[in-house]
């Protein structure tokens, strides 16, 4: 929901700048009217173009007019002509990127949506419930494709076989195991029973190692990236830091504490982001499909965390900020005030994303665990379900052969329904008051006790065939995650070893000698106020006059001001590298995303703290820089 969202307000940024159309190449608007018409925008192609010329020329003539009117520095003006060749980057290839991100974001539910339609086929006969089932339960572009498809069947617009001729269509780029998969479904209607059922397994056989394939190319085809992003979008620019003394001295006018803030903590997280967003996206399979929203107290406990976050972050900020205003010139207190307040934004922010979630960590672990199990349990169901005895007997049946399971707590509790309110097998389930689908919030639970309900009305025998073929899609489906994961773990070691160690540890060594090199020019500029040299020597005055701007470095970019920079620059970088990392590793499990992301910018904040002190305390002590300054 929050992806479209954001494209209706792109959309309307493309409404506002494309009112005057720019005459736009023809291979161009081709371009643009494919990516249009694939993404479903409400945009013409001359507004796309229109707006990538319009709006980086408007905020460069706004930067522009305010320097000519001396309201803002050179170095402002510098920020806004960079700005501007970003925004016609970004809204020039917006239409592209989008394609990518669904692209991405469907691959992802292709495996899916192939089980839920092949094991629907089997059961009915028919792809129309498959397809309405997939629709209901997917929830990014091939789920809204699905929906929007299976509305117009509804309607009579369409029929069955043209929805399923136009998503062969419309994503056999991205996957041609999607595209047979689906061909071979189509063509198992009709089919013999026992001529089906191969055909049907066959898709899904093919769907699972194609995408086996697909996650070893993909994590292959992440190696580059990851190394360019690692030395040029994180370490390379930290490096830099550590030369804006000298930046200062050869070029005063455009170093600037805005130009800095500019490019660390708005362009380059942001350049950042674009570029991961282009290469990582999300995890292209996930087994696993908890509906975090629907654990009780979850969002509710998030609610709370992030207004009570955000508030002891304020307040921390503004008495930390006080504290450090109070300290005239710069010694050991300007140092740890500035550091407070960049742990009061960091940490509010980690905590946010760390107690909701290790609160629900216990219960999220469980679904995950019975996810797991479930084709285990179904393939016993199957077996007990062979005597042709009814349901609840077989369930009785069942419970001393998952004994040591986790599931088994959830099939107690179908029994229990049963029995004390005295409803029906499907009202056991999926009854929204007492119904065990409301307590286990899991697309794959949900769907697996819903195709038990529909199975079981045909009987046991068929049940129990049935539900070994199902368990049987199921093992290969977990195991092909298990796979996935384990690929995508060696090729994203490196991504977060660099977020959580070497940004924290490089943005505090820096930190810690940029400390220590201005601490040393302000000791110089008090020397020269107490005891400056004779102005009549040559000798002299070109000293102090040395001396004195050297001093003035720490003016220019007040440290604490600096440390504040780096501190947002490195909160921002552990985010982006933290949610892409969190995506790939734990699909749409939200309540694993959010803790991994609190953890590692925790974990970012304890390094960078450590670092920093170390290096400024430990040379500042050894230099006995306060005893030099106490002899002054």
């Amino acid at each position: 929901m929050v992806m479209y969202d954001i494209e209706m307000i792109h959309e309307k940024i493309y409404h506002i700048f494309g009112k005057i159309k720019i005459p736009i190449p023809p291979k161009l608007k081709k371009k643009y009217e494919d990516e249009i018409k694939f993404c479903g925008l409400n945009i013409l192609p001359e507004e796309v173009f229109s707006t990538a010329i319009f709006l980086p020329l408007i905020s460069f003539l706004f930067f522009f007019i305010l320097y000519l009117f001396g309201l803002a520095p050179i170095s402002f003006l510098f920020s806004g002509l960079i700005l501007s060749f970003v925004f016609f980057f970004y809204f020039y290839s917006y239409p592209s990127f989008l394609v990518k991100n669904y692209r991405s974001k469907a691959a992802a539910e292709m495996t899916l949506s192939i089980i839920y339609i092949g094991t629907s086929l089997r059961i009915t006969g028919n792809l129309e419930n498959g397809i309405v089932f997939a629709a209901a339960n997917l929830s990014g572009p091939l789920g809204k494709d699905l929906k929007r498809l299976v509305s117009e069947m509804q309607m009579g617009r369409r029929s069955i076989m043209s929805i399923i001729d136009e998503l062969i269509e419309k994503w056999k780029v991205e996957s041609e195991e999607f595209r047979d998969a689906l061909s071979l479904l189509k063509s198992a209607v009709g089919q013999f029973e026992s001529k089906r059922e191969e055909m049907i397994s066959t898709a899904i056989s093919l769907m699972l190692d194609g995408t086996k394939q697909r996650m070893k190319k993909y994590a292959l085809n992440l190696r580059n990236p990851l190394r360019i992003l690692s030395m040029f979008g994180i370490l390379l620019p930290l490096l830099v830091l550590v030369f804006v003394p000298v930046l200062i001295i050869f070029l005063p006018e455009m170093v600037s504490t805005e130009l800095i803030i500019f490019l660390y903590d708005i362009l380059l997280p942001f350049a950042v982001f674009i570029f991961l967003s282009s290469n990582l996206f999300v995890k292209p399979y996930s087994y696993h499909q908890i509906e975090a929203g629907k654990i009780e107290n979850y969002k509710k406990s998030k609610k709370i965390v992030l207004i009570v976050s955000i508030l002891v972050s304020i307040v921390s900020v503004l008495y930390f900020s006080y504290l450090l205003k109070l300290e005239k010139s710069f010694g050991y207190m300007q140092f740890i005030y500035s550091l407070l307040v960049v742990l009061s934004i960091g940490i509010p922010l980690s905590l946010y994303f760390l107690l909701p979630s290790m609160l629900n960590m216990e219960r999220n672990k469980e679904i995950i665990q019975i996810e797991s199990e479930l084709p285990v349990a179904l393939f016993q169901l199957s077996v007990t379900s062979e005597v042709g005895k009814p349901i609840e007997t077989n369930l009785e049946n069942l419970l001393p052969k998952i004994n040591l399971l986790k599931i088994r707590a959830l099939f107690i509790r179908i029994l229990e329904n049963i029995k004390a309110f005295g409803v029906s097998l499907e009202e056991a389930i999926k009854n929204p008051k007492i119904g065990v689908v409301n307590l286990y919030p899991s697309k794959i639970i949900r769907f697996s006790l819903e195709m038990i309900v529909e199975i079981s009305k045909r009987g046991m025998i068929s049940l129990s065939t049935s539900l070994r073929t199902f368990s049987t899609f199921l093992k290969d489906a977990d195991e092909v995650n298990k796979a996935s994961d384990e690929i995508l773990s060696e090729t994203t070691s490196d991504l977060q070893l660099m977020g959580q160690i070497m940004a924290p540890l490089s943005a505090g060594i820096v930190v810690g000698l940029m400390a220590i090199v201005i601490y040393i020019f302000s000791l110089f500029g008090e020397i020269i106020s107490e005891n400056p040299l004779p102005t009549t020597s040559e000798t002299g005055y070109g000293f102090n006059f040395v001396l004195s701007f050297l001093y003035n470095i720490g003016k220019q970019v007040p440290f604490p001001i600096f440390q504040i920079i780096v501190g947002i620059y490195l909160i921002e970088i552990t985010l982006i590298i933290s949610y892409f990392l969190s995506r790939l590793n734990f699909g749409e499990d939200e309540i694993s995303c959010d803790f991994y992301i609190g953890k590692m910018l925790l974990i970012s904040l304890l390094i960078y703290s450590i670092v920093g002190s170390s290096i400024y305390f430990g040379i500042s002590s050894i230099m006995n820089l306060e005893t030099i300054r106490g002899l002054i």
